[in-house]
């Protein structure tokens, strides 16, 4: 948090891409980001941008803003441009989560259209080398990654570590698969399963538990 907090007020274009592989946490850290200083900022804005950034921009800020009304009033060759003057007007300091911007011209495109906009602009994105300041994410230590397991599901059996482990080892350690499984493990248990019979049953549907740790066989990863 404090990297990007130190990176924004350091440039005079504000802007930090978070990038890593899908699930790896981009969009909590985003969140984090946000609740950790929304305080400072006199207005914030979250975009989901899978289908574009200047398509989410103007879909969603146009009316955040109330101003929907002037904007169809301008010419629509100039509206991004009258979206852009309203934005830079604002008080300051304000900030802008763009997130799941999985396209890099999409982003191109942003820092064309928005250049010079003077919000404090954070991106999460599987796109690298596209901005000067990124963030690369990398998997959750060990450590970690058993500690957010944890706090969604845990057992007393005998296997539980060993089992624990593997699948750790096997999915990456990677964020989304963790809570994913664990939460769902959790609700499992009340049926009585464990950790144990659970991957017993995926393995029979997919999941295969090795010597040493999980393959998981689907058609992606077979195309990766």
């Amino acid at each position: 948090m404090l990297k990007i907090r130190q990176t924004l007020n350091a440039n005079p274009q504000p802007l930090v891409l978070v990038n890593g592989e899908g699930g790896i946490g981009k969009t909590s850290i985003a969140a984090k980001y946000w609740h950790t200083y929304e305080k400072d900022y006199k207005h914030l804005a979250w975009l989901f941008c899978e289908s574009g950034i200047v398509n989410a921009m103007c879909n969603s800020l146009v009316y955040s803003l109330k101003i929907e009304d002037r904007f169809k009033q301008v010419p629509e060759q100039s509206q991004l441009e009258f979206l852009k003057n309203e934005l830079a007007g604002l008080e300051r300091e304000c900030l802008l989560i763009l997130d799941n911007a999985n396209d890099k011209p999409h982003i191109e495109e942003f820092l064309q259209v928005f250049n010079g906009l003077g919000w404090h602009v954070l991106i999460t994105s599987r796109c690298q080398k596209v901005v000067k300041n990124e963030i690369y994410i990398n998997h959750l230590p060990q450590p970690l990654a058993k500690q957010l397991f944890e706090k969604y599901y845990q057992e007393t059996t005998s296997t539980f570590e060993n089992f624990l482990n593997r699948f750790l080892r096997a999915v990456g350690y990677n964020t989304l698969c963790i809570e994913i499984f664990a939460k769902n493990l959790r609700e499992m248990a009340a049926l009585g399963e464990t950790m144990e019979s659970f991957l017993t049953k995926l393995e029979r549907k997919g999941l295969y538990l090795g010597n040493d740790s999980f393959e998981i066989q689907t058609d992606y990863t077979q195309n990766k």
